[in-house]
């Protein structure tokens, strides 16, 4: 009984086991039918589509996407298509025949615009499209090279010729303020020279208050007068080196005035400091430097100057005066051409010369025998810093092995370190550079462009291994030397 129910639980799970397949069997059937008949529909719903376009007609591809600058230039072109068509409208207003006809070429034209974008035309706009890349990295690569070029003297000042005095200050002062930012008081020697004689005044007409000390109320009151006259034009290293030697002996002149020195007493000692600056650092200087200059000069010498140094004018007339048979070429550059100017006192004095501008400089020194300039300041390190224009000749001369002489007083000197035009140096007005003679030339016109730069340097630097030897009040000395002779105060 147990052998025939054993035999008969199994068959029936065989049988179970037969059924479940064959329902899956029917499941996987029924969705495999589906799946057929889904396909069938959507064949039949492609041949209705196809059969509604035309049994002639296909089915175009897809157009190929297009950039968005390509874009930019297809509905550029079809902005000029229209424009053109409208064009041609107005000007066939006569006769309705000329109408429709150029409405077709317009409509030719639109057509074979946007039909093109995968043709020829799509060549062009992108042929277009190039130029106009390839113009804007130029445009962009110009106004960022124009960019550094501002960046590089965007720190530098120059003369502020509608200068306005601002500040309520001496009649002298305003007076040389408005010299300065208008360029009729000029050249490191004069500028300083007057800037010592307008101090004279304002210390002779100075009352220092009930409460307060003669010597720290007066340098209060100098530091105004400095500041409005640094603000019509940057001061220069002679005006600075005045300054400083002055606020200098106020500073000492503190210690006497608290040891009862009355205030007549310290204005007079005041008084006598600016004297001797003027004495001995100005007038005495350029006659030191005049008497050592002469003995440079020979017979049959051909003497290359730039500028309007006013202690190489003297040495010139000097030597002339001493019987001292030369010739003087005198090089001439923009804007400033402050060359007419010594020129026409050494041709009055009977002094054989010759005239050229810079262009003419690499003849001119074919035929030199010495180069002496002047300069605004002679550095630490041997820099000469001079009007725009030395360093060109200072160079030329050096490639022809013509030894280059500065004239410089020692209250030019300072201590500062200096490499390129850049660091310091003034800006002069951009329209110096623009106009010739009053006349617009062909910057003027463009100006204003964004993309143009004009830059008018005031100095040039003069590097060390150009010069021979500076001359001053002590005597030759090598540039290196500059430090030795730096002014104490």
């Amino acid at each position: 009984m147990r052998g025939r129910g054993g035999t008969q639980g199994g068959l029936e799970g065989e049988f179970a086991s037969k059924a479940r397949v064959e329902v899956g069997t029917g499941s996987d059937a029924r969705d495999a039918a589906a799946a057929a008949a889904t396909g069938e529909e959507a064949e039949e719903k492609k041949k209705k589509k196809s059969e509604s376009a035309g049994a002639g007609r296909e089915i175009p591809p897809p157009k190929p996407k297009m950039s968005k600058a390509e874009r930019r230039a297809l509905q550029e072109s079809q902005r000029a298509a229209k424009a053109a068509a409208k064009a041609g409208e107005g000007g066939a207003q006569g006769g309705a025949g000329a109408k429709k006809s150029s409405g077709g070429g317009a409509n030719a034209e639109g057509g074979a615009v946007s039909g093109s974008a995968g043709g020829g035309a799509s060549g062009e706009a992108s042929g277009a499209v190039g130029a106009n890349e390839e113009k804007k990295k130029k445009a962009a690569s110009t106004s960022a090279s124009v960019g550094l070029l501002r960046n590089g003297v965007s720190h530098l000042r120059g003369t502020a010729k509608d200068y306005v005095p601002s500040v309520v200050a001496h009649p002298a002062v305003e007076r040389l303020a408005l010299n300065y930012a208008r360029g009729k008081t000029k050249g490191a020697r004069e500028r300083v020279s007057a800037l010592l004689r307008v101090l004279r005044v304002v210390v002779e007409n100075f009352e220092a208050p009930v409460d307060a000390t003669y010597a720290l109320s007066l340098t209060h009151h100098l530091n105004q007068v400095v500041h409005t006259l640094d603000k019509a034009r940057p001061m220069g290293i002679a005006m600075g080196n005045a300054v400083r030697s002055l606020k200098t002996h106020l500073a000492r002149l503190s210690r006497d005035e608290n040891q009862g020195l009355c205030n007549d007493g310290c204005k007079q000692k005041t008084l006598m400091h600016i004297d001797y600056f003027i004495k001995e650092k100005l007038d005495g200087a350029l006659e030191s430097i005049v008497r050592a200059g002469v003995k440079n000069i020979e017979d049959g010498d051909v003497i290359v100057t730039h500028g309007a140094s006013h202690a190489v004018r003297e040495i010139l007339l000097r030597a002339h005066e001493a019987g001292v048979k030369f010739t003087v070429t005198v090089v001439d550059s923009r804007p400033s051409s402050e060359g007419a100017g010594i020129l026409s006192d050494l041709c009055a004095q009977g002094i054989d010369c010759v005239f050229t501008a810079l262009n003419g400089l690499s003849y001119a020194m074919q035929h030199a025998t010495k180069v002496l300039i002047g300069a605004a300041a002679c550095l630490s390190n041997g820099v000469v810093v001079s009007r725009i224009g030395s360093s060109a000749v200072a160079h030329a001369a050096l490639e022809q092995g013509v030894p280059v002489f500065v004239a410089a007083e020692t209250c030019k000197f300072h201590e500062r370190v200096q490499f390129d035009a850049f660091a310091f140096n003034e800006i002069g007005a951009a329209e110096s550079i623009s106009r010739v003679d009053a006349v617009d030339g062909v910057l003027a016109s463009a100006a204003n462009l964004p993309n143009l730069s004009i830059i008018n340097l005031t100095y040039d630097v003069v590097p060390a291994k150009c010069v021979r030897s500076i001359i001053c009040e002590a005597g030759e000395i090598a540039p290196a030397d500059v430090p030795c002779y730096t002014l104490a105060h």
